[in-house]
């Protein structure tokens, strides 16, 4: 039987962004009251290259499964 691992939203956005900077991309978090939150979401990319936002509303679920950062048994605890 499987045994499902824990992670914190904190934890998975430093593996992803570890990952993300062997592409030349860094993850941002936008604060819920700036004045671009509705432009770039809660999260979005920055390309180290050009130093701009390359992505915006990122769903750092679907990004982490997709470089392989979020295992299948491992699921995102919100808050503590």
């Amino acid at each position: 039987m499987e045994k499902f691992q824990e992670i914190s939203v904190a934890a998975l956005e430093r593996r992803l962004n570890r990952k993300l900077i062997r592409d030349g991309l860094v993850l941002k978090k936008c604060r819920y009251d700036s004045d671009r939150f509705s432009d770039n979401g809660r999260y979005y990319l920055i390309g180290l290259r050009r130093n701009s936002i390359v992505y915006t509303h990122v769903d750092i679920l679907i990004w982490s499964r997709s470089y392989g950062v979020l295992a299948d048994n491992e699921f995102v605890v919100i808050g503590s």
